[in-house]
């Protein structure tokens, strides 16, 4: 253990302590405060790297910890869980902010944007193939993080989309073999692709339909379904880390390629919208 580390838990057991002299619980506390926002749930980020060390990361948000307090490497890059939701997002960005000018959620206006760009994605000129307007797959994930059953967010990139809910995808690929994502264990991965000179990752998954979710984890996504709702109506920067990607002109138009070759394979179905 690290002396940063040690300070942290000295300034927290004297925090504890303070509180239970005038009578208060530390857990309580933290219970009801954590309950105020989503951006308290962890999210999985991707590191691309140019020389295809990609790695998987849990990322916690900013705190008054230490930095690396906020991060932790997914242990062997990949690790399983149970979908029990997600959602197809769009934002579109002003160069240089952090928060979207305008962002979607099924096609509908995020609860959290203010002044739309249009009052839907249908009627929106910058809802094109390649365009700036940047499509995603939220991911909300119950799987085990330090010994516990939590909730997770992975926001799947465009360049992965396909490999989700694409033809042969793995939601297609689920709902062909009779089983919800939420009964099913999976695996999430990546994959180094390499374009020429220019490398980059991809999400992956995968699953046993042998081996089932422990039951467990199971009661944890159906009691996160419920109280996760009505944080599913919004948007962050979170959603759309501008630093997950990488940004030169190269990437960009891969991705372009990678949307086209989306648009020619996939056409969004009443299966790949529902509820689970």
């Amino acid at each position: 253990m690290t002396k940063k580390e040690v300070a942290t838990i000295k300034s927290a057991d004297k925090i504890t302590a303070l509180l239970a002299e005038v009578g208060l619980d530390m857990s309580d506390e933290l219970a009801e405060f954590a309950n105020e926002s989503v951006v308290t749930v962890p999210q999985v980020k991707i590191d691309h790297s140019r020389t295809g060390n990609h790695k998987l990361f849990w990322e916690f948000g900013k705190s008054y910890l230490e930095e690396e307090s906020q991060k932790k490497d997914v242990e062997g890059n990949s690790f399983d869980g149970v979908v029990f939701a997600y959602q197809n997002i769009r934002a579109l960005f002003n160069e240089g902010e952090t928060m979207p000018v305008c962002a979607a959620i099924e096609g509908k206006i995020s609860s959290n944007i203010k002044k739309p760009l249009s009052s839907n994605c249908l009627d929106c000129e910058h809802n094109v193939i390649g365009g700036e307007c940047k499509p995603k797959v939220r991911l909300w994930i119950i799987t085990e993080l330090d010994g516990a059953f939590v909730p997770v967010v992975f926001n799947i990139p465009t360049t992965s989309i396909k490999k989700w809910s694409g033809k042969n995808g793995h939601v297609r690929k689920l709902l062909r073999s009779k089983v919800p994502p939420i009964a099913a264990l999976t695996q999430f991965g990546l994959e180094a692709i390499s374009d020429g000179a220019f490398m980059y990752a991809e999400v992956t998954f995968d699953t046993d339909l042998r081996v089932l979710p422990p039951k467990e984890m199971l009661m944890a996504a159906k009691i996160a379904r419920d109280e996760f709702e009505k944080f599913m109506s919004e948007l962050s920067n979170r959603d759309f880390d501008v630093k997950e990607e990488p940004s030169d002109e190269e990437f960009k138009k891969q991705m372009h390629r990678k949307a086209m070759d989306l648009k020619k394979d996939y056409q969004p179905t009443a299966d790949d919208m529902g509820a689970f």
